[in-house]
């Protein structure tokens, strides 16, 4: 992981999904991450924050998922950068073209998906100050859809206006303005804004969330489909629902990628906590539950690009 820092700009590129989830630790946001295709990961990191608000960008050259617990006091805009549609989903949803995501007011989680290649920026603005700002800059419809949807559909110009100004300020830092929020509002108003998308609300993605924790903590290791719903106090039904709705994927799978995440990242570098020295590709494999060699490393294979006795060569 290679990293920048210019005036108060972060600017990272990572290699696996754990590298983004301590990149986003290591600003405040305490997230999930898992990558859903297989291959060779490859993205870039940047974050720019200041008193008023933060702009982060996201570009992967794989599809990920990010799951994190909101802050109270912010809301976030999220922005497909070239304005496609369906490059990136939020809560399951695939972002309309030149739509702005993740603007409800209900909600308390963020959860999305950049599929591959997909090139996302997101400004995180605080919350009252810019509803005020609405309120009083011509923004009374988008209040209005702000209470019960996600997704608000931009007039093409506006979107590229909006898009350019937070590439700008990532660029160049100096360029924030002393009131970046009333910015913002200029390009996203009910002169802007021509429509919004029904937020379909998918109920079962605290089950999601736990089950992730649960993986990440181990306690999950060798329980079987029932037992992850009996530890999750839900329906088997519910459980896979809920992760196919989500992510795309079962709940077996989502452990199993896991698991393999943490074999990679400790074939990568020596994590004291592992309690394994990442010297025999087969004891690390062990350690995280993976027990027939062949099915392990095809599996490792099918999701990193790459052989684990070739990850274990370049190691850092």
């Amino acid at each position: 992981m290679s990293a920048r820092r210019l005036s108060g700009l972060i600017d990272h590129r990572f290699c696996s999904a754990s590298e983004l989830e301590s990149l986003l630790a290591s600003v405040g946001f305490a997230a999930q991450v898992l990558q859903v295709d297989g291959g060779v990961l490859q993205g870039r990191f940047q974050f720019l924050s200041n008193r008023r608000l933060a702009v982060l960008r996201l570009h992967s050259n794989l599809g990920v998922s990010i799951g994190c617990q909101r802050k109270a006091e912010m809301i976030c805009c999220g922005l497909v950068i070239d304005g496609k549609p369906d490059e990136a989903l939020v809560h399951g949803q695939s972002m309309a073209a030149h739509a702005a995501a993740g603007l409800s007011l209900a909600l308390d989680y963020s959860f999305f998906q950049l599929r591959s290649g997909a090139d996302v920026v997101i400004v995180l603005l605080p919350k009252q100050q810019f509803i005020e700002q609405l309120e009083v800059c011509g923004g009374e419809q988008c209040l209005d859809w702000m209470q019960s949807h996600n997704q608000l559909l931009l007039h093409q110009p506006g979107h590229h206006a909006l898009v350019k100004l937070l590439l700008g300020w990532l660029a160049d830092p100096a360029a924030i303005p002393a009131d970046p929020i009333a910015a913002v509002v200029q390009r996203l108003n009910d002169n802007s804004v021509h429509g919004a998308v029904p937020f379909r609300r998918i109920m079962r993605f605290q089950l999601v969330f736990d089950l992730i924790a649960l993986g990440a903590s181990g306690a999950a290791a060798g329980l079987d489909l029932d037992q992850l719903a009996d530890r999750l106090s839900c329906s088997r039904r519910s459980l896979i629902q809920g992760c196919k709705e989500l992510l795309g994927l079962g709940p077996k799978e989502v452990l199993r990628i896991q698991r393999l995440e943490q074999v990679h990242q400790a074939l990568r570098r020596h994590d004291p906590k592992a309690d394994v020295e990442p010297q025999k590709v087969n004891d690390v494999a062990e350690r995280f539950g993976f027990q027939s060699r062949g099915h392990f490393a095809a599996a490792y294979r099918r999701q990193f690009g790459q052989l684990p006795a070739a990850t274990l060569r370049q190691r850092a």
